[in-house]
Parts: C-alpha cells; sequence; structure tokens
C-alpha cells in the first residue's frame, strides 16, 4: 500500500497595497554607478508606483526583520513613476547612502513606512558580479535576475547570462586506482569541457574532452 500524505499551506499576505516599493537589488556591485562617487557601490532601488510625490520621511530601510529601524529615510521624496537609489556602502553620509552593506551571498530586505508597518520586503539570492535582482516590471511582483538598470525602467533590463559555471561531475573520485578505466565527466548544458595531462592549465587549446571519456592507464 502506498500513501501520500499532502500537506497545503496557506500564507496571507497582510502588507497593504502600499505606493513605494523595492524595485531592484545589486549586491555585488563592480563597475555600475549613475555617479563618479557611487561607481561600484551597492545599491537598493525605490520606485514610486503612484502619480503623486511622495515624502520618505519617517520611513525605514532595514536588512535585518528584528532591526527596523537599521536606515531612517530622512527628507527624501520620489516623484510619480519615479525611482531612487540608495547606496549601500556602510556608512550614511547623505540621505541616499545606508549605514549598512548588503550581503553578496544573499539576504533579505525590510521597508517600513513612517507608522512602522512593514510595506515590502525581498529576498535577494546570490549575484554574480554586475548582475540585479529585479521586477521584471516596475512595481509588479514578478523577479529575475538581470543586468542593471539604475534610476531608470526595468523594462529596458536584459536577462543576465550566468557568469559562474556549475562544478563538472566526475564518474571517478580522485584516488589511486590499481586497473584501467574510463573517466567520464559531465559539464551544464551548452558548456564545453578542455582537459591536459601533464598538471598544466588547460585553455581553449587543451585537449577537447567528448562523451567517450578519458582512458586512464596511468599515474
Amino acid at each position: 500500500i502506498s500513501i501520500c500524505i499532502v500537506s497545503v499551506l496557506f500564507l496571507v499576505n497582510n502588507k497593504r497595497q502600499v505606493s513605494v516599493v523595492i524595485n531592484e537589488i545589486c549586491s555585488r556591485n563592480a563597475s555600475i554607478g549613475t555617479d563618479e562617487e557611487h561607481i561600484g557601490s551597492d545599491y537598493v532601488e525605490l520606485y514610486n508606483t503612484t502619480d503623486q510625490n511622495i515624502s520618505l520621511e519617517g520611513w525605514y530601510l532595514s536588512d535585518s526583520i528584528n532591526a527596523s529601524e537599521k536606515y531612517y529615510l530622512s527628507k527624501v521624496y520620489i516623484a510619480p513613476k519615479e525611482y531612487l537609489l540608495l547606496y549601500a556602502v556602510g556608512a550614511a553620509g547623505n540621505n541616499t547612502e545606508l549605514n549598512f552593506k548588503i550581503s553578496s551571498g544573499g539576504e533579505a530586505l525590510y521597508l517600513y513606512n513612517s507608522e512602522g508597518e512593514l510595506v515590502d520586503d525581498i529576498y535577494i539570492p546570490k549575484l554574480d558580479t554586475d548582475n540585479v535582482y529585479a521586477r521584471k516590471i516596475d512595481g509588479s511582483n514578478q523577479w529575475w535576475v538581470c543586468e542593471a538598470t539604475p534610476g531608470v525602467s526595468n523594462h529596458t533590463a536584459v536577462e543576465a547570462v550566468k557568469r559562474e559555471l556549475d562544478a563538472p561531475v566526475f564518474s571517478h573520485v580522485s584516488g589511486y586506482y590499481e586497473d584501467e578505466f574510463v573517466l567520464k565527466i559531465k559539464a551544464g548544458i551548452g558548456q564545453e569541457i578542455y582537459y591536459t595531462t601533464d598538471g598544466s592549465e588547460p585553455t581553449k587549446e587543451s585537449l577537447r574532452y567528448d562523451n567517450d571519456g578519458i582512458v586512464i592507464k596511468n599515474n
């Protein structure tokens, strides 16, 4: 007898309809910048979804659910359908600099209004250099990893190309073998493997692996 037990969990989103949302995050910036002072600075982009000017006086941005007042937004306005870049430099020097940094390995961000209510939050995955985690359409609920569009519409963004490849999978583990065998190596879709047998660093001029494997006869 086979028994399948299914547990259904219903999640209720208690966040009310909000006018300002977290729209784009860069946590591993090397060369992106909208001004000379902040080239290479990680950033959080906020977006005003309304047709009204909005003051963020009293709003808070945090990277910890237990520290809602991590960064206080003072004397900051966002124009209708416009964007505000906040730079995560770790030391607030002006109204657009955050006093915390964003982990490149992934973490959450929380946005609170002046009444202390959580109005938006998002978990940022691990990102490659100069890629961002952003709403596919400004203010929408669909997110993706794409190339950066700081301070402009996400409609112009293109999907990011993965720069860090998955490690290849070997049919045999490293060790000493008395008998001859065929070593099989598996790479990701669309990836090619080049190898050497003298311990030197492989390049695209080295031997190219094929699906027949590599015959290992001796050391």
